[in-house]
């Protein structure tokens, strides 16, 4: 999956970068989904715009060096400009920054963050200089007890009169798989498992209780697959959520034996099915997944793979399954 470059900073800097996966999954998402972007800005911000809006993702790297916080790492946070092309508006910043828990050094971030940015968009005309200052928001993956909704941050000017807008905070749980779905904010769909992250202590001990997450994940590949064989969905992003899915889950799951069996077993299984559409388009969407499902419901783990990055091996394997030879 791609990350952001580090080549450009420097050595000191090369080494104090950290990825989250939360963070590393966001930044997956909205640089191989930007069409993804729109709807979520439109949720958070109650903005209007269109599938035809332009989205550029802007640099990523920031220090960390504040009162609360040594400078001893890098954070990568998600901005983007975005303008509409009817050209009605200007282009917009907006940051959008993702962390598993809120506390006061997320407050610490945020403004950090938006300082930053603005530093970085400062425009000189003539003797005046103009900071514009970007919307911003926060992601909280596992929300704990009451959280603000809105961070205010108030920009005190040299004459002591202040002016401040609010930093929405939105907590994950509050968004069942039918309103990700409904609102097209996909971008939040390899998160939605943190929903259960109380509970996989639980889960691990007991199979009852991880038959929910299961069925949650069943529900998200089940869904993503006939958006893809109604049109909703071109197969390429398909494979991006896949992709991002598994990136962001597989980090805790590697800790959890059975979890890792069940759930991590239909997570695995729903890339490589969402790899074999790109095969699909050659030889035939139906007879591909009739293939897929095969080879995984018999646990060929890696054939599957290979039929979904070589079009004429998946060919050869059709033509064994339509025999009913071996395979």
């Amino acid at each position: 999956m791609p990350v952001p470059e580090v080549e450009n900073l420097r050595v000191d800097d090369q080494k104090i970068v950290v990825y989250g996966p939360f963070s590393h999954g966001l930044f997956g998402v909205v640089e191989q989904l930007p069409e993804f972007v729109p709807p979520l800005v439109n949720e958070i911000f109650g903005e209007a715009y269109s599938k035809k809006t332009q989205v550029t993702l802007c640099n990523t790297f920031r220090a960390i060096g504040t009162r609360f916080s040594s400078r001893d790492r890098r954070a990568p946070d998600i901005v983007v400009n975005l303008k509409d092309q009817s050209g009605k508006t200007e282009e917009k910043t907006y940051i959008l920054d993702c962390v598993t828990r809120f506390s006061q050094d997320v407050v610490d971030l945020i403004a950090e963050h938006i300082v930053s940015v603005a530093c970085e968009n400062m425009e000189m005309r003539d003797d005046v200089v103009a900071l514009r200052y970007p919307n911003a928001a926060v992601m909280v993956l596992m929300p704990e007890g009451d959280i603000p909704r809105h961070i205010r941050v108030t920009l005190r000017e040299a004459d002591g009169q202040d002016m401040s807008y609010l930093v929405p905070v939105i907590r994950l749980d509050r968004y069942t798989l039918n309103d990700i779905f409904e609102k097209g904010l996909m971008i939040l769909l390899p998160f939605y498992l943190y929903n259960f992250a109380s509970e996989f202590e639980e889960m691990e001990a007991d199979q009852t209780r991880r038959e929910a997450l299961e069925d949650a994940v069943l529900e998200i590949v089940d869904r993503l697959e006939q958006m893809v064989t109604s049109d909703e969905l071109r197969s390429c992003h398909w494979l991006s959520v896949a992709d991002q899915l598994y990136m962001v889950n597989m980090s805790w799951l590697l800790h959890y034996n059975h979890l890792d069996r069940t759930v991590g077993q239909i997570i695995r299984g729903a890339y490589i099915r969402a790899s074999s559409f790109r095969a699909a388009e050659e030889l035939g969407r139906w007879k591909v997944m009739a293939l897929m499902k095969y080879l995984l419901k018999n646990g060929k783990v890696e054939t599957a793979l290979k039929a979904t990055e070589d079009s004429n091996y998946a060919e050869e394997l059709l033509k064994k399954l339509e025999k009913g030879e071996p395979i």
